[in-house]
């Protein structure tokens, strides 16, 4: 049995940046939210260019102009988002885009759920155990801790397998139908 080959489109610049770009049928969208090699020189690769890419730009009557922390607002509010591959000193920047993403959210306006896969050691659990409550309290994302003790990174490619497995890929979540029909009411 081989797999269909899956049309791909890449999006990296801001003005190309959009939730409706995740809907689409025809494709399957990867964003670069820093930016891609293509472009090296719009890259935020340093802390400052992170702070100036997510930074805010409203106008007086609070619309918000900065078209990376728009998409992020629409993200963390309509989809469920898996964060793979941050070691825990990129937790901080990480950290920085979930924060400034739903900090225009209303309190419980979120349907989503958010979790990241976060590689520890045995003798760590109780760095994961923290690590795991202030990103589920302060954040809204929970922490899925997989042990490196035996198969290191490898066991990524095990755990990302049983996800596969237990977890079917659907269009929308019942929630997300229900908030993109109140989004057209409004």
């Amino acid at each position: 049995m081989s797999a269909t080959p899956v049309k791909r489109l890449c999006i990296y610049k801001p003005g190309q940046i959009l939730i409706s770009e995740l809907d689409r049928a025809d494709v399957s969208t990867v964003t670069h939210l820093h930016g891609s090699l293509f472009e090296p020189d719009e890259m935020a690769l340093t802390t400052r260019s992170y702070i100036e890419r997510y930074a805010d730009r409203r106008q007086s009557n609070g619309e918000n102009l900065n078209q990376t922390q728009v998409f992020l607002e629409d993200l963390f509010r309509m989809k469920s988002i898996l964060f793979v591959g941050y070691g825990l000193d990129e937790l901080e920047i990480l950290e920085y885009v979930i924060l400034k993403g739903k900090q225009q959210l209303a309190e419980g306006s979120r349907v989503a759920r958010h979790f990241i896969l976060q590689p520890f050691f045995s003798h760590e659990l109780e760095i994961a155990k923290a690590i795991a409550a202030y990103f589920e309290n302060e954040c809204g994302v929970t922490l899925i801790p997989f042990l490196r003790d035996v198969l290191d990174y490898a066991q990524l490619i095990e755990v990302l397998e049983d996800f596969a497995r237990e977890i079917s890929a659907s269009p929308l979540l019942d929630a997300e139908r229900r908030y993109a029909m109140e989004q057209l009411l409004t």
